[in-house]
């Protein structure tokens, strides 16, 4: 939001800005639908749950 003061008002006039906190809100709002992970049960390479240093649910830090 800080750097929305950088854009002429003439540009920011015929846009529609939405400030997000989180990635996550950014592709909701830009794709039709969300990808949905296709990992097989005994691949532990892509799921988020063995990851050793995976961070509880309440942590504001997202893995990637």
């Amino acid at each position: 939001e800080k750097d929305l003061a950088e854009i002429p008002r003439n540009i920011k006039d015929k846009l529609t800005i939405v400030p997000v906190k989180w990635i996550d809100e950014v592709l909701e709002r830009a794709l039709q639908h969300m990808p949905v992970v296709d990992a097989k049960p005994d691949d532990k390479s892509t799921s988020a749950a063995s990851a050793p240093d995976e961070k509880k649910s309440g942590d504001p830090v997202r893995a990637h």
